[in-house]
């Protein structure tokens, strides 16, 4: 089994990103039942996944999708160190 170690927040960012570039399905999705199902393979249990993308938007940063930049920074600096082997 597989279990979601980040907060439920970081879920629903990448949940939402894999919606927004029609990665599943082809985009033919429902999208909160897309973020459910997504959350429950986790073990995590989303209900109103819209509340928390609310949150999301209204953050102050630089940039608004903070885990999806540090996901794309920590796999780049993998494949950097896989460089430098």
């Amino acid at each position: 089994a597989y279990q979601w170690t980040k907060s439920k927040t970081d879920l629903v960012e990448l949940a939402y990103a894999l919606y927004e570039s029609k990665s599943i399905n082809q985009g033919d999705i429902l999208l909160e039942k897309f973020v459910q199902d997504f959350a429950r393979f986790f073990g995590v249990n989303i209900e109103k996944s819209s509340r928390i993308f609310i949150n999301i938007k209204q953050r102050k940063t630089e940039s608004r999708t903070t885990f999806l930049n540090t996901l794309a920074n920590m796999l780049n600096n993998r494949m950097v160190k896989d460089d430098e082997k």
